[in-house]
């Protein structure tokens, strides 16, 4: 059953007229109002009804659009896991597409993800499920030895999801070893360009490694709408392992 509408509350403010820009108009003291409880006993109000249907309407519809199939269930996990590396992915496609920069590796804090996506029809509002938060897409140009704390800080924390990152996790408290971007070992003396939400970029989740960036470009684009776009081109999901994060020794 749909909650219904809340109506209107009215607020009675006494008109400003001639009031300065920047001041505030003095309340009437004759104003009067009441509160309504708003709970599922409040009846819907047909003309609130007739003007959101047609709205509601055209959102289920958007919202049920089947984007891909899962053959798995797909959940995070740590070290890594199947739902994070396929939000990297889709990250570090959408920013590969909509800059000139070389991105090299995404990152995206656990916490981001909320939901798995069961085996089926894999619909838009599913997406909105895993990933409900409005974060944006952030570049940040880093040097080798901040790629290679970052990878320390992820280990520590016992994994974040990456794509184009990769290395091992050794020790009871883990440090980072064998690091790699793209295949290669990281270069101290060389630049790597990282992708990520901004909720992680401002300092989100305690990542002190990306605190001072050589450089930085936010790229307006919704970790939401990068992961709808990457499941829409992908098609079919699967739980493979990603590999990206290992424990020392396998």
């Amino acid at each position: 059953m749909r909650r219904p509408l809340i109506p209107l509350l009215v607020v009675l403010l006494a008109a400003c007229g001639g009031s300065a820009p920047g001041t505030r108009a003095p309340l009437d003291a004759t104003a009067s109002g009441s509160f309504q409880e708003v709970d599922a006993a409040l009846p819907d109000d047909p003309v609130l009804e007739a003007l959101v249907a047609p709205f509601r309407v055209r959102l289920d519809e958007r919202l049920s659009e089947v984007l891909a199939q899962a053959e798995d269930r797909i959940v995070k996990a740590r070290p890594e896991g199947a739902l994070g590396a396929l939000a990297t992915d889709a990250m570090l496609a959408a920013a590969r597409r909509r800059t000139d920069h070389p991105v090299d590796a995404a990152l995206l804090n656990d916490g981001g993800l909320r939901a798995p996506i069961p085996r089926g029809p894999v619909t838009l509002a599913r997406i909105y499920e895993v990933f409900p938060f409005e974060n944006t897409l952030v570049l940040l140009q880093l040097t080798g030895v901040q790629m290679e704390a970052l990878a320390d800080q992820i280990a520590a924390r016992g994994g974040h999801p990456v794509a184009g990152l990769t290395f091992r996790m050794e020790g009871r408290e883990p440090d980072a070893i064998q690091v790699q971007v793209d295949g290669a070992a990281v270069e101290p003396g060389r630049t790597y360009w990282l992708v990520t939400a901004d909720f992680v970029a401002n300092g989100g989740d305690g990542f002190t490694t990306l605190e001072d960036p050589v450089a930085r470009e936010d790229l307006g684009v919704l970790v939401r709408d990068a992961i709808t776009e990457h499941v829409r081109e992908l098609g079919t999901l699967t739980a493979a392992p990603p590999g990206r994060i290992r424990m020392a020794g396998r």
